[in-house]
Order: C-alpha cells, then structure tokens, then sequence
C-alpha cells in the first residue's frame, strides 16, 4: 500500500503504485516492512507512506534538471535520452493564514534496450505530475490543508526486450487526478482530531503495435501483442481519527481511535486477437483465440474500525497494542486484525535496543477478481507436428473451489474472502561507538488466500475452465544485518546484508494481468517467486569533501533473479524458476558541488553541478536468456547492462 499524507494513493483497480507525486512536493518517505499500528489497513505486505511538503512561510522557488540528456551513437549525438526538468514555488498568499505551493514535474525518457538493434531499441515515456497544496490556519488550534496531484503519462514499447522487439511489445497509459484535504482541529484537552478526505479518479489503457497475430516461438515473441484494455476507476476515502490527549495509568497512553471508509468501482473493455505459438520449424503448434464482448465491472465497498494504544509502560519499555474491525461487500464480511509492536531498552545507558512485533493483516480484494468472469473467453486449439488441427475446447472462466479428493471444482458465485496476512519480525540494535550502529533483525511473513488463475481440465460431462481461486499463498522471512557509520554531521555510510527466501503460487491475479496479461496461461504451481534474491549486500553513502563536494556512492551485489525453462507450449521444463540469472553487481556514483550565485534583482542563488555515472564498472549484468528448450540458442544469455553516465544541474534560492 502507499499512503499520502496518511491517505491511499494507488491504482483503484490494480493496487499499483501508478500515481507519481513530484520529488520536490515529498518532504518524507518512509518503508516500513512491518507496521503494527492499527490504523493502518487493506493490504499485506509492507507499507511505503508520503507526506508531501507544507507550504513554506516565505516565498521560494527552485528549477532543477533543465537540461536535457543526450543519447550518442557510435561517437555522435543520436537524440535526447532523457528530459526531466522540475520546478517548484511556494508562500503565503494571505499573511499567517493562508500558504501555497506548486511542484511540477515533466518527464521524456528514453531508455535504450540491450540485445535489439538501433533505432528501434527505445522504450519511451512521456508525461509529466503536479501537486497543488494550499493550508489555511483557521485558528491555532484549527488547521485545513487541501492537495490536487494531478499527472498523465504514456509508454510506448513498454515491455520490449532482447527477446521481444518493438512490433511485439505494448504501449501503457495513465492519467487522472487525486484530490484531498486533511482538516485538524486540537482540542483545549490536548485531543486531536483529524478527517482526511480524499477522491481519485484514475484512467488506464493498454494496447499493442497493430491487429496481426501474436507470435510465441522459441526464440521469443514476433506479430503484434494481442492484448487491448481500457479501465476507468475511481476511489472515494473517508477517514476521521481522534488521539486522545496523554492518560496515566500503569504508565502512560495514547490512544487512537478511528474509522476508514472507501468505496472503489471501475469499468472498462478488455478485447484480444488471436495468439499462435509455433514450433522451431515454423508449424502452427497451438493457438489461442478469444471470444466474448469484454466489458468489465466491478464495485466495492470497504469500512474498518480501529484502537491503537501506544503505552510507554516506563523510560525503557514501550508498547502498542491495537486491533483493527474490517468488512468489504466483494471481501470478507468480517475480519479481525490484532496487532501487537514492543520496543525495550536491554541496558540502562539505552545503547542496545529490542524491537519486536506481531500481526494481521487483511488486503482489498481485488477488482480484477471481482468481474473475473466478464473476462474474453479463451479458445485453445492444438496442432500436430504436420500443422493439423488435433483438438480444440474453450476454457470458460468460472470461480472454482478446492474440494479434498476432486481437485477445482466451479463454485455459483464470487469469493467471499480477501488475502490475509501474518507478520512477526525481531529486532536489536546496538550502538557500538559514538559514531556507529549495528543492526541485526529477522522478518517473517505469510500470506493465505490469495486469488490464483490456472486452467482446470475437463471433468465427466463438464466443460474445460479458467478458474479463479482463493488458494493461493506465499511466504518470506529474511535475515538482515546493517551497520550505520557516521564519521560526520555531514557524512554517513551504510552497509547491508540480506539473506532471504520467497516462495508461493506463481498464478496471482497480479501476476497474470498486470501491468500486462499473459499470453499463455500455465496451470498454477508453488515454486521459488520472481523476486527471490538469496543473498544481497548493499552499500550506500554520502561524503562531504572540501570545497563543496559531495560524494554519492551506491554498491550493489546480489544473487541473480530466477528464470523457468520452458517448451514450445511453453509449458514448465523442470523446476518452475528453478534457474538463475548470473550475479549482479553495479556501482553507481554521483559526484555533485554546490555554488553561490549573486544575481541581479534575485539576489543570493544555489546552484548545484553533478556528474554521475549507473554501473561505472561497466559489469556485464545480463537482462534476458534464451529459455525455450527447442531453440538452437537455448541457455545463452543477452540484453546486457552497460555503463550509463549523465549530468544534473539545479538552481534553487
């Protein structure tokens, strides 16, 4: 989930984060793996929260990256790679009452694609984001801020890669705007409430390159993407919350009690063209039709009530206790989330520090799911080795249920349930010296009923289906240790070691539509996840050097990602991601120097010059593989990363 300024701020239908807030709008931002407060509800896995800038009480300006980057070939200037300027102003509009600020942010990029021939190796993205704040202090103790996040934007060749040229790939957009306001009001007890309101409205469309069949061969894609869909969603959130003023007993409280309203709906069209996979030789071995008007709907309506009590029990040992009450109409009609977080100071001089918790939690269910059985209709038609048609049977999409001993089974209406989640981590840090922290916690996290789509063969006298199912699931733990070194006030080091596993059902319903749908639909399995990275170290820092030069250098090493051997029905080949990409490594470093202007009638300026460079090593991480085991190139790997390097200049008073 991603909040801003406390409110859900993603992809109404999807639950992506599509919704971009611009850099210079965000005055925090936060990654909490594990957050056990109560309030904080609908989804199951971490939580990534925003809260954007006030507006300052002195006007103020700044103009950064205003030059655009250029993309050279062979020793020449081949276009811009890359255009991002920024802006932003702000100040008071009525003196100690009323404050504005405005970011904006517009973005061209073209990133070259390794493996794929020039020009046509770029996948481009055009849009640009703004954020409106205004703030009226209606007294001092009564505060309204009120924000517009408008933004749109376009890729073209969205997923192209060394296997997947541009005619074959997909071109994405979004557009919309979110709005809301946070009115706080502080009682002359010391209570505080707060209402935050918020509407989006978020358009998205996908579509391919042009109306010819798709083509699956062994050595990767080729017609044209056969997938085309428009959504229209939106989101209405509600959410007033009172913290009551500090109560002493058996220690000291603080309790929050609140409620959380939304209502989500979308509607849209999903259309398809056929797909046809072929053998190494070029016969026709499987294709894929469609049939079916494909409009699509779905509405759902969520409310939750929570407690959280933050209890200093004394000067070393602290607690928070809460539970959170949650029904949806497309979900659970009830679900109950306790949560429980603990922070203790082993030693007295508080240098080793105890961190532990436990909780539930309950994720939306989602909207794809909800209208699932509107979806096209697939048609699957097999072919021998001549070309000739073997069989042909249409998989009806149904919701299914597994029954002991019968496998799926379809079911007569939709899944009454939504993911659940349980999480509990532990943690100690210790500060070693004055200037350094070690860090060393475990995390592990299990997530039950998540929705699965896989083919389900055809039963005595029934018809072959693409169920829907709530059986899927998915687990995680890591082991992390860090240390935080700070030589300076202006300097610091961090470096990270990750050991970590993640397995669980391949078919999610984000797996199989988004961002984009599938071609080929295997059945489900459990095996390693996209995203399991066994071991990671990690090093980032900054160093203030004399005259104004800052230093900004990112080390990266990890395991590489999984892959899945596959066939010319793509079907699994052994162990489903039971390969690996070789180890990733990319250093990364931004070197920047800071100036100061005088300029006429503006006065005294910053200006602030950088160079950087993304992998200076120039290590070769590989992108893509050859997987299919009928190709002549099965195993060998392409689309290497290379060395990019590039310039910024800011200029802010």
């Amino acid at each position: 989930m991603l909040l801003v300024d406390s409110a859900q701020t993603v992809d109404p239908t999807t639950g992506s984060f599509s919704i971009p807030v611009p850099l210079d709008a965000i005055q925090t931002l936060s990654v909490d793996k594990a957050p056990y407060s109560a309030e904080y509800g609908g989804f199951s896995g971490g939580l990534t929260s925003i809260e954007t800038k006030p507006p300052s009480s002195s006007w103020n300006y700044g103009v950064m990256d205003f030059i655009p980057g250029a993309r050279f070939k062979d020793g020449h200037i081949a276009g811009i790679s890359g255009f991002t300027p920024r802006l932003f102003f702000g100040g008071p509009l009525l003196k100690d009452k009323l404050y504005f600020l405005e970011a904006f942010t517009y973005d061209v990029n073209k990133n070259a694609v390794r493996g794929l021939a020039w020009p046509n190796d770029e996948t481009k993205r055009q849009g640009f984001n703004t954020l409106t704040s205004l703030q009226a202090v209606l007294s001092p103790q009564h505060l309204l801020s009120v924000t517009l996040n408008g933004f749109s934007s376009r890729r073209q060749f969205a997923d192209i890669n060394a296997l997947v040229p541009e005619t074959a790939s997909a071109d994405d957009g979004q557009r919309g705007v979110s709005i809301g306001a946070n009115d706080s009001y502080q009682f002359n007890s010391g209570g505080l409430l707060s209402t935050i309101v918020r509407y989006t409205r978020f358009d998205s469309d996908a579509y391919g390159q042009g109306p010819e069949d798709m083509l699956i061969t062994p050595e990767g894609w080729g017609g044209n993407f056969f997938d085309t869909w428009t959504r229209a969603s939106s989101q209405f959130e509600l959410r007033p919350l009172y913290q009551s003023p500090s109560k002493e007993w058996w220690g000291r409280h603080q309790i929050k009690v609140g409620l959380d309203f939304s209502h989500r709906s979308f509607d849209g069209t999903d259309h398809s063209h056929p797909i046809d996979l072929l053998q190494q030789d070029g016969i026709l071995a499987e294709q894929i039709d469609f049939e079916g008007d494909g409009r699509l709907r779905a509405r759902d309506t969520a409310v939750a009530e929570f407690v959280q009590d933050h209890w200093m029990i004394n000067d070393r040992l602290a607690l928070d206790l809460g539970g959170r009450l949650s029904s949806e109409s497309i979900g659970r009609s009830a679900a109950f989330a306790p949560r429980v977080g603990l922070v203790y100071a082993l030693s007295g001089d508080r240098k080793t520090i105890l961190r532990a918790g436990a909780g539930i939690f309950y994720d939306r269910a989602s909207l794809l799911a909800a209208d699932f059985l509107s979806n096209p209709t697939r048609v699957e038609s097999f072919y021998d080795e001549t070309g000739t048609l073997v069989n042909s049977l249409a998989l009806q999409n149904a919701y299914v249920a597994m029954i002991p001993g019968r496998g799926f089974v379809q079911t007569g209406s939709i899944l009454d349930t939504s993911p659940r989640n349980s999480t509990w981590n532990l943690e100690v840090d210790r500060e070693v010296s004055r200037k350094a922290v070690v860090r060393v916690s475990y995390l592990y996290s299990q997530t039950q009923n998540l929705d699965i789509v896989t083919p389900v063969a055809a039963a005595s006298g029934a018809p072959a289906l693409l169920g829907l199912a709530d059986t899927g699931s998915s687990h995680y733990y890591e082991l992390e240790t860090t240390l935080h070194y700070r030589p300076s006030e202006r300097s610091f080091l961090n470096i990270s070691y990750v050991k970590s596993r993640a397995r669980g059902g391949l078919n999610t319903v984000s797996d199989v539509f988004v961002p984009f749908e599938q071609p080929v639909i295997r059945p489900d399995v459990s095996g390693t996840l996209a995203q399991d990275v066994p071991n990671r170290v990690v090093g980032w820092g900054t160093f203030s050097l004399p005259w104004n030069v800052t230093l900004s250098p990112v080390v990266d090493v990890h395991s590489g990602l999984p892959y899945s051997d596959v066939d010319a029905l793509q079907n699994y080949v052994g162990l489903p991601n039971g390969q690996r990409f070789p180890e990733f490594f990319s250093f990364d470093l931004k070197v920047y120097k800071e100036f100061q202007l005088h300029l006429p009638f503006l006065g005294k300026k910053k200006l602030r010059f950088g160079v950087y460079t993304i992998n200076l090593t120039n290590h070769s991480n590989i992108l893509d593989v050859y997987n299919n085991v009928d190709s002549p190139y099965f195993g060998h790997f392409v689309g290497f990363q290379h060395r990019v390097n590039g310039f910024v200049i800011d200029a802010v008073n």
